[in-house]
């Protein structure tokens, strides 16, 4: 795992998730949850993760790993790359200490790049 002993990621996250990244982790968490518990609707009107502490509801402290990763949100799943709207392209998040560490092949970096404007676009996050 390359992410492993890190989680800046989930710290003050702003990551915007849909209605169905919230049905899946309320279908899979393991505890009671309600949807107010680990999100919130923002200026904006998107759903986004809620931060607990500083970090993301469903970041473990102990561990430094995100409890629901097998069923974490899609934007999750792309971290490290990210869209930069002002410039409008993808690019590897520089606050991301091992962002070297992925998408090493251009091919692959390009298809994901591709997926995650299609996804944003999807749900709007994006013009």
């Amino acid at each position: 795992m390359l992410c492993k002993d890190c989680g800046i990621c989930c710290f003050k996250t702003e990551m915007l998730i849909t209605d169905d990244d919230i049905k899946i982790i309320l279908n899979n968490y393991n505890a009671p949850l309600k949807v107010d518990d680990f999100t919130f609707k923002n200026e904006d009107g998107y759903w986004q993760l809620k931060n607990v502490n500083k970090h993301c509801y469903f970041f473990d402290e102990k561990t430094k790993l995100c409890s629901i990763y097998k069923f974490r949100p899609e934007g999750c799943r792309y971290y490290p790359l990210i869209y930069l709207e002002d410039i409008g392209i993808c690019s590897l998040d520089t606050d991301c200490p091992r962002r070297n560490n992925f998408y090493l092949d251009w091919r692959e970096r390009r298809r994901t790049s591709e997926k995650l404007m299609k996804y944003l676009k999807k749900y709007n996050f994006i013009k």
